[in-house]
């Protein structure tokens, strides 16, 4: 490229210098001069440019091989620390699960609220029995967890909206905000907004869906297991038919404004064995405060009920225990 240029800048020069006179020739020789001067330091700022750029293309295609082998080995290293995270979080759970309370057919309502007992001379255990001791408490813990879950979906329990809402009537004696006369209000009011999703708090079967002719407008009465009713009224739509089996946290309708109402709102109700019974403490139960409502509800025999679900469950762990289809045949 050099070359080439100062060829052509030699060509120039000599035909100029033929046709122009001397001194015109001297002054037009300088001004060549110095024109290819400037060309050939272009040319030469050029190459080295060229140069530099694949020089940094080269840097940036090495730069970003490492930023790739960085990104996989950060992408490990998350992994690893996930991984570690996870078998905490399981080690934390593994002993929260030693420190809770069965649920035993001996224990009386007081036992349930309770914290059981530390063991006696625990220092004076070898480590083979601490160890032992530890996995019959832990299969025992596991067979409590799941007479908890069952118990949780099968008696209504937490709230029957889709978020947490004020309390605007309370179970008991009150004055009928519509009639003025003073009357038991036999479950809870909770604000909700007009077509807010109502859930069901417990497993059941919809026992009645439709007007009500008592005030309650359009409701929804769902029963339960061991003789837990639960009612939804003042609906502006309802969602479920009478004889559909629902699941617990299901919509079965929305929240509204019909019958005797001043505004909108959920009219909840909870009956056992066919007694009206507050609502307020089954609404705050949760795996959470499990054993709290042992004590706080006296009305349901509870030490009864959970005997008998841990009997069952007694039943599907030791099949054995069950009649084979052969004395079945023999009875």
């Amino acid at each position: 490229m050099k070359n080439s240029s100062l060829i052509t800048i030699s060509t120039v020069n000599r035909t100029l210098c033929l046709s122009l006179g001397p001194g015109t020739r001297m002054l037009s020789g300088g001004f060549m001069a110095v024109l290819a001067g400037f060309i050939v330091a272009g040319a030469f700022v050029i190459y080295e440019f060229n140069d530099q750029v694949g020089d940094l293309l080269a840097r940036k295609s090495e730069l970003d091989s490492k930023i790739l082998v960085l990104n996989s080995t950060m992408q490990d290293l998350q992994h690893e620390i996930n991984t570690q995270r996870y078998a905490f979080e399981r080690l934390n759970e593994l002993e929260a699960l030693t420190e809770i309370p069965l649920l035993d057919a001996s224990y009386t309502v007081a036992d349930l609220a309770a914290e059981p007992a530390a063991t006696a001379n625990p220092g004076k255990l070898s480590d083979q029995e601490k160890q032992q001791q530890l996995l019959n408490r832990i299969d025992q813990v596991k067979l409590s967890l799941v007479e908890r879950n069952w118990l949780l979906l099968s008696i209504p329990n937490g709230q029957p909206l889709s978020e947490s809402r004020r309390v605007t009537s309370s179970y008991g004696k009150r004055i009928h905000p519509v009639t003025g006369r003073r009357h038991f209000h036999y479950g809870i009011d909770i604000s909700a907004w007009h077509g807010e999703p109502v859930l069901t708090t417990a497993d059941g079967v919809v026992k009645f869906a439709g007007a009500n002719n008592h005030g309650y407008g359009q409701t929804v009465v769902i029963a339960h297991n061991y003789g837990f009713i639960t009612k939804y009224a003042h609906l502006s739509k309802i969602l479920v038919k009478k004889g559909e089996f629902v699941t617990r946290g299901q919509v079965v309708g929305e929240a509204g404004n019909s019958g005797i109402s001043t505004g909108t709102h959920l009219h909840y109700e909870i009956e056992y064995l066919d007694s009206k019974i507050n609502p307020r403490f089954f609404i705050k139960w949760s795996a959470d405060n499990y054993n709290q409502i042992f004590t706080q509800e006296q009305s349901v025999q509870w030490p009864t009920l959970i005997s008998l679900i841990r009997a069952r469950m007694e039943n599907h762990r030791h099949p054995q225990l069950l009649p084979t289809a052969a004395s079945l045949k023999e009875n």
